[in-house]
């Protein structure tokens, strides 16, 4: 088990422990139907599950045209698709997600196949931006139903929200008129990636306050160039931090020259202090992934896949 170091913002091995085979227990087989959906281009392979939640029961077909919608935006922005089989798991919900709503402290367990909701119960920055499960171990044993290495839940909604909890959850409404950066974004999420953008109030992707550089592969607090995470990146000669100027000179908006630009981390605490790589990417208001974000995005696909060094 691994956890950032709070000086150094590497990830580290924190807890070392032997899984026994007999400790294992068994998950109740739910009904679920699962399509192939496209397989793996490349070899060795990871399972991308989409995951069908708040459908009603004559919904499956409109949920695997979401699903292929996605594969399609995965296809064109995603670096390490190729390594990819995508499935499509789809059950019933009694429930849609419907709006967030206060329903008090208690958490009640959502009647739907993952149950998830927004987090009344715990309200933190914009809160009804995103959804989380209302009982891990329903959403475990429903996942859990097909072998899975990514887990991406589209929801039968067509609100303004998402959420990509790092290795746990990705959701997002598929009637949404942004699905397509809202899956994209918050896949990044799921895979590290940080907020390149400002505003809004606080997310709930911030660290620690005393914590003195993320590990996020996007966001640094101590943007010098001998020391920033994305040195080996940074256009040659550019001003670190970078100033308008140089951002201008190094060729604006056309080149999306890679510096060191105060902002990102939405207005999360520490205020003031974090950097990012670009002025436009996927991980801010969209466009695509930048290049600090793409190989951020080859290395953990390399990491999963088993073999590194990998080009993608």
């Amino acid at each position: 088990m691994e956890a950032e170091h709070p000086d150094k913002g590497v990830m580290e091995t924190v807890l070392q422990a032997e899984i026994l085979l007999s400790d294992v227990k068994s998950v109740e087989i739910q009904k679920v139907k699962v399509s192939l959906l496209r397989k793996a281009q490349k070899q060795p392979s990871l399972n991308l599950n989409f995951y069908a939640e708040g459908f009603a029961t004559n919904g499956e077909e409109k949920f695997l045209a979401a699903a292929q919608k996605a594969i399609k935006a995965l296809e064109q922005y995603l670096p390490g698709h190729e390594y990819f089989e995508f499935k499509a798991v789809f059950a019933p919900s009694n429930k849609k997600i419907g709006s967030a709503q206060d329903l008090g402290s208690e958490v009640i367990i959502r009647d739907s196949f993952l149950g998830l909701y927004f987090p009344h119960w715990r309200k933190f920055g914009r809160w009804y931006h995103v959804v989380y499960p209302t009982s891990v171990t329903r959403y475990r044993n429903a996942l859990a139903q097909v072998a899975y290495d990514y887990p991406l839940v589209l929801v039968d909604d067509s609100e303004y929200w998402g959420v990509g909890n790092y290795k746990e959850l990705t959701a997002v409404p598929i009637n949404n008129s942004k699905f397509a950066y809202l899956l994209l974004h918050e896949f990044g999420h799921f895979m590290g990636l940080n907020e390149e953008y400002e505003g809004g109030g606080p997310t709930e992707l911030e660290f620690a306050p005393e914590i003195k550089e993320p590990w996020s592969q996007n966001i640094t607090f101590n943007p010098e160039a001998t020391t920033i995470k994305w040195s080996k990146l940074l256009e040659p000669g550019i001003s670190i931090p970078t100033t308008n100027t140089d951002y201008r000179r190094f060729g604006g908006a056309d080149k999306n020259p890679v510096g060191a630009y105060r902002g990102g981390y939405a207005d999360s605490e520490p205020v003031g202090k974090s950097h990012k790589p670009v002025k436009q990417c996927m991980m801010g208001s969209g466009g695509t992934f930048c290049r600090v974000c793409q190989e951020a995005l080859k290395e953990l696909v390399s990491q999963d896949l088993g073999i590194k060094p990998l080009t993608l």
